[in-house]
């Protein structure tokens, strides 16, 4: 937890405190809030420290704790000690079954692209309203099912490529259903519409319809493995560690400077871009940064990425 106390330290700076019993917010910030949360926040309290000051506290204090961006590693691994059964149940080798066949011969309706919606909208719709967040994991049930489901059905769908495969015809319908209950949720959002239902089914359409598109855009593609792939590989972790903190930092001085929204968005989105990639391709070269951002070590970053899986054709999917 190297980088999250600036982000906190800046965070309670600027009037907002997200802990683990949720989100508090300044008296000064709280009508800002208010289009977005009408009942309004509980109260922030003040914050003078200097980051000296404030640095042992982080460590020591539970409300001064936060994991920042990096929440979803603490997920994962408890999604992983979970999903364990299923993962060794898959892996086993494949028996001549007409269970094995139907799943892995078998076409499809196109209705089965769309069947994690179930389990995804009923979680909205019973655990949403209890649970609403953060994500703190040890009382966050709808965050915590939401994603689990995700990850689950990637299992399967990769553990059986003619499922995988229909995604494929799909994603143009997943983009445009996609799109719509985006700009549900817009509307809903902007004209304050009191419609909690509809927006958290909007919320959960959108997020696996987006999935879908994304899934099937990307091996209509088809990409291969080489130098770009295995770059690109080898960045994801440490830049998405690296973002965060550089656009925190950043944007405390953007945010005061006398420039309109879309100069600051810009301005920022530029200048974070740039100092994030730079920091990467400097950390990149050292063994101890390669380490502190869960690199492999120079002698086995090398090693080639595989492509994406691109199985042989599979019949049209049924309507």
């Amino acid at each position: 937890m190297l980088l999250a106390p600036g982000i906190k330290y800046l965070e309670l700076r600027s009037g907002l405190d997200l802990g683990y019993s949720g989100l508090r917010v300044a008296e000064r910030l709280q009508e800002s809030f208010r289009p977005l949360i009408p009942q309004g926040l509980p109260v922030a309290a003040p914050f003078s420290e200097s980051f000296g000051e404030f640095l042992p506290t982080f460590y020591t204090q539970l409300d001064r704790f936060t994991w920042s961006h990096l929440w979803f590693i603490a997920y994962l691994v408890a999604f992983s000690v979970i999903v364990l059964p299923l993962l060794a149940l898959l892996a086993r080798p494949a028996r001549e079954t007409d269970c094995e066949t139907t799943c892995n011969t078998a076409r499809p309706s196109r209705l089965w692209v769309y069947a994690p919606l179930a389990p995804l909208v009923a979680i909205q719709l019973l655990l949403r309203a209890r649970w609403p967040g953060p994500y703190n994991l040890v009382a966050d049930w709808a965050n915590f099912s939401f994603f689990l489901t995700f990850l689950v059905t990637g299992i399967v769908l990769a553990r059986y490529p003619v499922l995988e495969s229909a995604l494929d015809a799909e994603r143009w319908p997943a983009l445009c259903v996609a799109s719509v209950a985006l700009l549900l949720l817009l509307v809903l959002v902007l004209g304050r519409f009191e419609v909690p239902a509809v927006l958290l089914v909007a919320a959960a359409v959108a997020g696996w319809c987006c999935v879908v598109a994304l899934l099937g855009f990307v091996r209509a593609q088809r990409p291969r493995a080489g130098p770009r792939l295995a770059a690109l590989a080898e960045s994801a972790l440490p830049v998405y560690l690296l973002h965060q903190p550089v656009i925190v930092l950043l944007g405390f001085g953007v945010v005061a400077l006398p420039l309109g929204i879309a100069a600051k968005f810009v301005l920022l989105l530029a200048t974070a871009t740039c100092a994030t990639l730079a920091l990467y391709t400097v950390a990149r070269r050292f063994r101890a940064t390669r380490f502190l951002l869960g690199m492999r070590p120079l002698a086995s970053a090398t090693r080639p990425v595989r492509a994406i899986r691109t199985p042989a054709p599979v019949p049209a999917v049924e309507a």
